[in-house]
């Protein structure tokens, strides 16, 4: 993507700056947060939803899932 759209280069390095000014400990949390997102779309992209306690939706929304019936919206 990065050969079509130069920008998207661009952004990147832009946002590795800000993360770069943050606290280690906020640093911490953020990569946390993310390696869990990551594991749980891999789960559903395996699907294995009964491991899955997260979802996203379209609108970058999160939910809990609890006992894969109902999503209650977080954020």
């Amino acid at each position: 993507m990065v050969k079509k759209k130069p920008e998207y280069l661009k952004n990147i390095i832009i946002w590795a700056k800000e993360i770069a000014g943050w606290n280690r400990e906020k640093q911490k949390n953020f990569l946390n947060y993310a390696s869990e997102i990551f594991r749980l779309a891999l789960l559903q992209n395996y699907q294995s939803e009964e491991l899955v306690y997260k979802k996203i939706d379209a609108n970058g929304l999160i939910g809990l899932v609890f006992q894969n019936l109902s999503v209650v919206q977080m954020y």
